[in-house]
């Protein structure tokens, strides 16, 4: 359903997710890296248990590239070995993981091993539980995030009044 969602978009700049959904978004950016393909061939081959490199993705892949960005809130990394291709070698794409220091529902190691399966490491604690802080601060370094994956030069910017996105 994702990559049907993303094709019929005509592709994405990136994707953002909270909790599972973060989880979601770290493979989404994982199998549209290039190269990964042959990461879950040669993981599928040690171990026929290991999921295989899904249907469709490489063909996404090729049409529209990698993702600029990912974002991750409250999500986690599915620690069984069947998942090691999304993983290994780490994601490479841009990924800001935002983690609640209160959160009691995913547990902090679980979060935490998320960032480590990611490049760069970028991680930002909120002073809150299970939820999408949605403060001043916590919004602005979502947007540095952003334009900063997307290169978005200060003369360029649209108000958000402008944007094409639902708030």
């Amino acid at each position: 359903m994702i990559r049907e969602t993303i094709e019929e978009a005509g592709g994405v700049d990136g994707v953002i997710g909270f909790s599972q959904g973060g989880c979601a978004a770290a493979f989404v950016a994982s199998l549209l890296e290039a190269g990964r393909k042959d990461v879950f061939a040669a993981y599928q081959a040690k171990d026929a248990s290991v999921f295989g490199y899904p249907e469709g993705w490489e063909e996404l892949q090729k049409k529209y590239g990698e993702l600029k960005f990912a974002v991750s809130y409250s999500g986690f990394y599915a620690p069984d070995e069947i998942y090691r291709g999304f993983y290994e070698p780490k994601i490479q794409t841009p990924f800001l993981n935002v983690i609640g220091s209160l959160d009691s529902v995913v547990e902090e190691h679980r979060s935490k091993g998320l960032v480590e399966r990611t490049q760069g490491e970028r991680v930002v604690f909120h002073a809150g539980g299970h939820f999408v802080p949605v403060g001043k601060e916590m919004a602005g370094i979502l947007v540095g995030f952003v334009r900063e994956c997307c290169e978005i030069k200060k003369e360029q910017e649209v108000g958000m009044e402008d944007m094409d996105v639902p708030f």
